[in-house]
């Protein structure tokens, strides 16, 4: 009998999706764009440094 409000009750407290929300989703998909820009640069950089010092 519980169950049953349970299932009834679910729909009905969704939280909206606002536009600050996009935002937030904007800002973190750029972040990771950046991080991959400035790491992978560095990343090769420290590999090329071992690879000349050890030649």
């Amino acid at each position: 009998m519980a169950l049953d409000n349970v299932k009834e009750n679910v729909g009905k407290n969704k939280i909206p999706f606002t536009s600050y929300d996009v935002g937030w989703v904007i800002m973190c998909i750029g972040m990771a764009i950046g991080s991959g820009i400035v790491f992978m640069p560095l990343q090769m950089s420290v590999k090329g440094f071992w690879a000349t010092a050890i030649a």
